[in-house]
């Protein structure tokens, strides 16, 4: 596992970035210890004991050439006689890059990943409003049927009631003469 795909401890977001007693959490800043040992080359986090890195070959363990200690090797001193190891050789190996130019890549990527979200919820804003527009015209269409029919009912109705007087009417005269 990349050490970039360790989970924080302390905020649980993925993304660690190694120091000298383990890994530091790049959003909190968390200090987190890692499982294994860590290939100074390619960020992956080797069980305990590994010699060799499981992902690149490269070796995890050196030995210092005054006393012969054997450590890790992306430790800048040796731990024993203090002799300064080759730090600015390890660290232009391991980036490929100087630092300055990775931070602005990634402030690059994450400046297109923004635009990119911002440009799908404008998107999908347009995409909602276009489909209210026309839930809201069909609404208007069925009230417009439903008040027209209401309307024939309506005539029907008042026909029939004055129909139903007439009638009425016509047998109230018709028993009035014929008394």
């Amino acid at each position: 596992m990349k050490l970039a795909d360790v989970i924080c401890s302390h905020c649980e977001a993925a993304g660690l970035e190694p120091q000298a007693e383990g890994a530091v959490c790049r959003y909190c800043g968390t200090a987190n210890a890692l499982t294994g040992v860590l290939c100074p080359r390619c960020d992956e986090v080797n069980p305990r004991g590994a010699e060799v890195c499981a992902d690149c070959r490269q070796g995890l363990a050196r030995t210092c050439p005054d006393c012969g200690l054997r450590q890790w090797a992306g430790v800048e001193r040796c731990g024993q006689c203090g002799r300064a190891l080759d730090a600015l050789a390890l660290s232009s190996g391991r980036w490929g890059r100087d630092p300055a130019n990775r931070l602005n890549e990634q402030a690059r990527s994450v400046a297109a990943l923004k635009a990119h979200e911002l440009a799908d919820g404008e998107r999908r804003s347009a995409e909602f409003a276009a489909i209210e527009a026309r839930r809201q015209a069909l609404l208007a269409e069925a009230r417009h049927r439903r008040d027209a029919q209401q309307r024939i009912i309506l005539m029907v109705l008042g026909g029939l009631t004055v129909g139903f007087i007439i009638f009425v009417g016509v047998l109230v005269v018709a028993a009035a003469l014929g008394d």
